[in-house]
């Protein structure tokens, strides 16, 4: 068998177990789904997604999560902006593993010195798919926290003068982040609603930074009745120091991105002051010649 014969050959039998699969679990035809995708996201959908959906759809409904994990990851999914339940977050990716393998087929008669970086790179990809969620996360929370000591100091300075945590978060909201914003903006509709304490205590848990929790409980604090002045004049202090290191640590990164230019710096002078030289031997070489 010739390598075009065993590509048409892989294409057909990935094709028929397809066909097959989708009759065995009565999917919904390509069409129906990209219409009814189109209908509820108001986009153009192409078959590949389509398709991906189809499977993604159908193999959540055998993805079966023991409670804690299940509210562990669908807390993660939310605070990550991704509107999908868990078992969809990982049939999702099982299904895009498993059309990464199909690059295994041509490779069996074509390369199959291949198959080992095919395996390799589709499991590599699916183990970064499982932890997208988590990356997005940690994003947050890291961009939350570098905005912490301007938040700190905001309140020592203001704390002094007004005492109502609600009316300090609000003065604040104006000039924070887009991230830490929208955090504030869902405290403080908590706060008006129902208990100011639960409301700070959910923001702790959302972002889930130790740093935050340190400010939380100076807030719970003043909201009780405590020393608000001298909880965020010590924290205030306490977070000049985090963002002077914050801010070495960025400048301890910023030789190392540049190092590759003065690398490429180097080889063009370099390159130059060769060519230079070679060009005055050959000259010299003719003169004497």
């Amino acid at each position: 068998m010739t390598a075009s014969e065993m590509i048409v050959f892989g294409l057909f039998i990935t094709v028929g177990l397809y066909l097959i699969f989708c009759d065995l679990f009565q999917l919904p035809s390509s069409q129906a789904a990209k219409a009814a995708m189109k209908v509820t996201q108001g986009e153009k959908v192409s078959w590949h997604r389509a398709i991906t959906e189809r499977l993604t759809n159908t193999l959540a409904k055998q993805i079966h999560l023991d409670r804690y994990r299940r509210q562990e990851l669908a807390a993660t999914l939310k605070y990550a902006g991704l509107e999908q339940s868990p078992e969809s977050y990982l049939a999702r990716i099982i299904v895009r593993a498993l059309f990464r393998l199909l690059w295994i087929l041509p490779c069996i008669r074509l390369l199959p010195l291949l198959i080992p970086i095919v395996l390799l790179l589709t499991f590599n990809r699916a183990w970064d798919d499982t932890q997208s969620a988590k990356k997005i996360v940690a994003e947050k929370r890291q961009t939350i926290e570098r905005e912490l000591p301007r938040f700190v100091s905001t309140i020592a300075q203001e704390i002094g003068a007004n005492r109502d945590v609600l009316a300090l978060l609000d003065g604040y909201r104006e000039s924070a982040g887009p991230i830490f914003r929208n955090e504030l903006e869902i405290t403080l509709a908590g706060m008006r609603s129902g208990s100011p304490e639960q409301a700070l205590l959910r923001l702790a848990g959302r972002v889930g930074s130790g740093k935050l929790s340190e400010v939380i409980r100076g807030l719970l604090a003043a909201l009780h009745g405590g020393d608000g002045v001298l909880i965020f004049s010590l924290l205030n202090n306490d977070y000049k120091k985090l963002e002077k290191q914050l801010l070495w640590k960025e400048a301890q990164k910023r030789p190392a991105k540049m190092k590759k230019y003065s690398y490429a710096l180097m080889a063009c002078i370099m390159a130059t002051y060769m060519y230079v030289t070679f060009e005055q031997v050959i000259s010299n070489i003719h003169g004497l010649f």
